[in-house]
């Protein structure tokens, strides 16, 4: 039984020929084929049938030669190349195949874009760091909060524009983020309320150690409840809600916020410039209405255990008297306060007449309007000019008098 072997075998299948041969020969039985070419008895029979019928090439799989059924066109491929080149530039792999799927109808792996490009020379493969032991994430949702601010150009401006974001330690979900112009006290603390007014308390915010969340030796903004204390407004924020405030080291230790930001800086700059998004107002429409809920829906994990650890808020708590910058300051002779270059009348009530001398506590909320409260108790209030007139009587002089015991007359300003 002569046979010429077919070119078109490779080495193996003509080892395995070679065997089979034997058997059919009579050389070999079929157990010792199998140990030979370390598969089944059964396998051996097939083999050695197949031979038989149809020699050598009964060895050689029938789809040699084929197409795949499945193969990328090289009109499809242009199409692809084209479109990463034009629309679609420095978009990285996994991104731009989300993008083929959502936007071009084009539902292909992202392992055939990568060969794709790579073909071309339009993208590199990254060089992949040694693995690094990792924190283990907390068991529930609430638990730890990381948070952090990326200064980056964002629209593809000359200037450079701040994101403040919170993830979620134990999800990854994205619980807030906003682009903002400077990186304050209020900024941040918009950040902390919106994510109590969304979801609860957490038990702890894991930030870096930035002066306006932690007193440095150079300053920051502070506030003294205490002599002996010193913390910022957002300490005494968070104690007066009993939020744990705890400071990374190093920006390594919160690497989760930080990773998030180096794909905000990837997925989310590309999608700002493809929508051609360049202000802050439309930026954090889209960013909320648009990219967070699609990057939570592709990047949330399911918590070890799923009970929430946040807490709900009390419906008794005025939040806003919280995340707010306070101040404790003294009335001035004429019954006004002086605060932030801005001039305050304090009106009388059923209480007092005047407060004058009298140490009063100044909220500026987070939305920029000022109240003052006298021992918890808020005081009617209103910005002044300085122009003023004296219009105190001799009668209510004398009723001043006998309640306060003071001996000069009280100004009250024009509205």
């Amino acid at each position: 039984m002569e046979k010429v072997i077919d070119l078109r075998m490779n080495m193996k299948e003509v080892s395995r020929f070679s065997v089979i041969k034997e058997v059919i020969d009579g050389y070999l039985s079929i157990k010792e084929a199998s140990n030979i070419l370390s598969i089944s008895q059964r396998w051996v029979k097939k083999l050695k049938k197949r031979v038989i019928m149809y020699g050598p090439n009964g060895l050689i799989h029938k789809n040699r030669g084929r197409s795949p059924i499945n193969k990328i066109g090289d009109g499809y491929k242009r199409k692809i190349e084209n479109l990463h080149k034009l629309k679609y530039d420095g978009f990285n792999v996994s991104h731009f195949t989300e993008m083929l799927k959502e936007n071009e109808n084009i539902n292909i792996s992202r392992e055939s874009v990568r060969k794709i490009l790579k073909s071309s020379n339009l993208t590199i493969d990254k060089y992949k760091y040694r693995h690094r032991c990792r924190r283990e994430r907390m068991p529930k949702d609430g638990m730890l909060i990381q948070m952090d601010t990326s200064l980056h150009n964002w629209f593809n401006k000359v200037e450079k524009n701040y994101l403040i974001a919170a993830i979620d330690d134990a999800t990854n979900r994205v619980l807030y983020a906003t682009f903002v112009e400077k990186d304050t006290s209020i900024n941040n603390m918009k950040v902390i309320k919106g994510i109590i007014e969304r979801y609860g308390i957490p038990i702890a915010f894991y930030v870096d150690r930035a002066s306006h969340f932690f007193t440095t030796r150079h300053g920051g903004m502070h506030v003294k409840i205490k002599e002996v204390l010193e913390d910022t407004q957002i300490q005494r924020a968070c104690k007066e809600i009993n939020i744990n405030l705890i400071g990374a080291l190093s920006p390594q230790a919160k690497g989760r916020i930080e990773r998030l930001f180096e794909t905000f800086q990837d997925r989310l700059t590309n999608e700002l410039k493809l929508n051609s998004i360049d202000s802050i107002e439309k930026g954090n429409r889209f960013l909320n209405d648009v990219f967070i809920p699609k990057y939570n829906r592709r990047f949330i994990k399911k918590p070890e255990i799923d009970e929430s650890a946040f807490r709900k808020l009390d419906k008794s708590i005025n939040i806003n008297r919280i995340f707010c910058l306070k101040e404790n300051r003294k009335v001035m002779n004429d019954n006004t306060i002086s605060y932030n270059g801005r001039l305050f009348q304090i009106y009388p009530d059923e209480y007092r007449i005047s407060y004058t001398r009298g140490v009063v506590e100044i909220q500026e909320w987070i939305y920029g309007t000022v109240h003052m409260f006298y021992l918890e108790k808020e005081l009617k209030i209103k910005e002044v000019k300085r122009e003023y007139i004296d219009l105190i009587g001799e009668d209510e002089l004398e009723i001043l008098r006998k309640k306060g015991g003071l001996s000069r007359s009280i100004t009250y300003f024009k509205d």
